[in-house]
């Protein structure tokens, strides 16, 4: 059994049954050989020391359930009874054997039995716990979603941008590795909101924010609601080409939505876009950056709204943008 074991050691690792069934082969075998060891031994004395031996410890140290366990020892103990009456000495009594036999499978039967419930009893215990560490995961996901994301557009609020996002754009710049920072604003949200109410306005934000969450697919973007129709859209590892590219599509997407607005001169409702870029070796804050790409907001504002412009400081080199990254 243990060249068996041995062999089938990779099998028995991905297949518990297997094991269990290679264990109950086990528990016969071994009874069987202290039934023939303690029958054979009556030849002389009337000793059944090896029988009680062996089937207590399998009954101890093996996981049999009740039914095997029943089974298993009751053939083990008419196998003694048969094998000590071929090999018995006729001048022995084998009274005491037989009862003292009996005894000893009653008891082994019952330790099995007993073992067993009790790591049932575990084993459901250690499910139960299993299953409440899973719904406590359930329950402070659901807790962080609340925390962290804004229940009308679902894109994270104010907090995860002060607590999280600060940690993420250092790391993305000590790594070596640009960050985009869009600030979006609605243009004339109010009169909007003054044209069709306010509910009106709430599903014109939700519909813009799955715009958004469509464009982020498949990229590292963190999306923040900064304050009632102001967005902020982080994009990690892109430059100044790759970020105004990303703003222009993102305007573009908005425009070709078709959201009615009868106060802008397109009739539909636009975007304006101001994008900084935070490059490795900048020693700013997150909301230094976010006060920058709000600047270049202001200047897309007042150049006439549904636009894009970066922000420039005197003396930061600017990289150049391809011509299908210029904002209109």
């Amino acid at each position: 059994m243990l060249v068996c074991a041995l062999l089938m050691r990779r099998m028995l690792a991905s297949r518990p049954q297997a094991f269990l069934h290679l264990t109950t082969a086990y528990a016969v075998i071994i009874c069987l050989w202290g039934a023939f060891l303690s029958a054979y031994a009556h030849r002389n004395t009337a000793d059944i020391s090896v029988y009680v031996y062996v089937t207590l410890c399998v009954a101890v140290i093996l996981p049999l359930k009740p039914w095997q366990a029943l089974i298993i020892f009751l053939a083990d103990l008419a196998a003694f009874i048969i094998l000590m009456q071929l090999f018995r000495n006729p001048q022995l009594d084998v009274y005491s054997s037989i009862i003292n036999g009996g005894i000893t499978t009653l008891l082994c039967v019952t330790i099995a039995a007993v073992l067993y419930y009790n790591r049932g009893r575990d084993y459901l215990n250690r499910m139960t716990i299993l299953q409440q560490n899973r719904e406590i995961r359930n329950i402070n996901e659901q807790l962080r979603r609340l925390v962290y994301i804004d229940n009308l557009t679902q894109a994270h609020n104010r907090r995860y941008m002060d607590e999280i996002l600060p940690d993420l754009l250092a790391e993305a710049l000590e790594g070596g590795e640009p960050v985009s920072i869009l600030m979006l604003d609605f243009d004339l949200f109010k009169q909007y909101n003054d044209l069709y109410g306010h509910a009106a306005g709430d599903n014109c934000l939700t519909a813009f924010s799955r715009v958004v969450q469509n464009f982020m697919k498949g990229r590292r973007a963190h999306y923040v609601r900064y304050g009632g129709e102001e967005f902020l859209l982080f994009l990690f590892g892109m430059g100044e080409a790759e970020g105004m590219k990303a703003a222009e599509s993102i305007r573009q997407m908005v425009a070709d939505a078709g959201i009615v607005h009868a106060g802008t001169d397109t009739g539909t409702t636009t975007v304006s876009i101001g994008v900084r870029v935070a490059r490795p070796g900048e020693k700013l804050t997150l909301q230094q950056f976010v006060s920058d790409a709000d600047q270049a907001l202001y200047v897309a504002k007042n150049a006439g709204r549904n636009r894009v412009k970066l922000f420039y400081a005197p003396g930061r080199p600017t990289q150049a943008l391809p011509k299908e990254a210029a904002a209109p």
